[in-house]
């Protein structure tokens, strides 16, 4: 989805509704989220409200066990609003460009025996499956296969293992266990801001852009003639 950063919301840029909807994509939000999240006052918070009810943002959700009036439930048009970023479009022959450069350096993660996982699939979806001219962003799903670990070794051993030789402090025992898998996800998708990996959105948009990444489209044609299709798999020959 592809958000005007200039646009104004009930009297709020769009980015600080994307941020509210971002912050309560698995809550059920009232009046008073709206009111101490923009800092305002009653009418305003409502205003806000209803402007986001009015573009199919939120919708009301009441739920029996709730004492609050009135709650809502961010819709799957808001968790794609909150997914948005606002970065200036490409045009579409960069797009297919920064496409064959990340199935380029999944190829390279593939053939590297030291990483713990194989690069399984990756699978397209958003405005980059479009006709559009242009693009905001190339939005992807990536899947990870584990390798084997080393004869005489658990799988959890040698993701921590390779987490504590890398020499960062690490938050949890969760963040340490996936540094292995985040690491490969980080080399595939390089520094390019335009490349963005559903993970990024939180669960809920992972849990919507695998539903439309499973929707079957015909291929579109990259730059110089080549065909990409919906599911761009990397290189499994050495597992």
């Amino acid at each position: 989805m592809r958000l005007d950063r200039k646009e104004i919301i009930a009297g709020q840029p769009i980015k600080r509704v994307r941020d509210f909807l971002r912050k309560y994509g698995d809550c059920r939000p009232g009046p008073r989220a709206a009111l101490e999240f923009f800092e305002t006052n009653h009418v305003t918070a409502k205003a806000i409200i209803d402007a986001m009810a009015e573009r199919g943002l939120i919708a009301e959700a009441p739920e029996s066990r709730d004492r609050r009036p009135v709650v809502y439930a961010v819709t799957d048009l808001g968790v794609r609003f909150a997914a948005a970023r606002l970065l200036k479009p490409i045009p579409r022959s960069k797009a297919h460009r920064i496409v064959r450069d990340l199935l380029a350096r999944v190829e390279e993660a593939n053939a590297r025996d030291d990483l713990t996982h194989f690069v399984g699939e990756v699978r397209a979806f958003g405005s980059y499956i479009t006709d559009a001219r242009e693009v905001g962003d190339v939005d992807l799903a990536v899947s990870f296969i584990a390798k084997p670990p080393p004869y005489g070794k658990r799988l959890a051993e040698w993701h921590l293992e390779r987490a504590r030789h890398s020499g960062r402090f690490f938050g949890s025992y969760i963040d340490e266990l996936l540094y292995s898998q985040n690491e490969v996800r980080r080399l595939v998708k390089g520094r390019n801001q335009y490349v963005r990996n559903p993970t990024e959105g939180g669960h809920r948009f992972r849990r919507k852009a695998a539903t439309q990444s499973d929707r079957k489209r015909p291929p579109i044609p990259i730059e110089g003639g080549h065909p990409v299709d919906r599911v761009m798999r990397g290189r499994l020959s050495a597992i």
